[in-house]
């Protein structure tokens, strides 16, 4: 099994996860360091747009993860390891917004 994406839908799986992962960290640090917790999601648009960002990027990781594993047949680690990151940031952020909207309450 290669390492290295060999398709270039796979390089942009690639790409995608190294964009949500590092805005997510890029985020937590933000708010370890500077950043006040907002009460609803209309307080700080920066915030906002960066959980945007994130979320897209996550989304077209995942996206573009399955089409180069199932269409294009690239099975390399690389692609495989993006395509799971992709996945896991997608689930967490679409479980904070469900939070922020008070959907998971109890």
């Amino acid at each position: 099994m290669p390492v290295a994406a060999t398709t270039r839908v796979g390089a942009w799986t690639v790409v995608l996860a190294a964009v949500a992962s590092g805005g997510t960290v890029a985020l937590a640090v933000a708010f370890a360091a500077v950043l006040e917790p907002a009460d609803g999601f209309t307080d700080n648009r920066l915030v906002d747009a960066a959980g945007l960002s994130i979320l897209l990027s996550a989304v077209g990781c995942l996206v573009a993860g399955v089409v180069a594993v199932v269409r294009r047949h690239d099975r390399s680690w690389a692609v495989l390891t993006a395509t799971a990151v992709g996945g896991v940031v997608t689930a967490v952020t679409v479980l904070q917004v469900a939070e922020g909207l008070g959907w998971l309450t109890s």
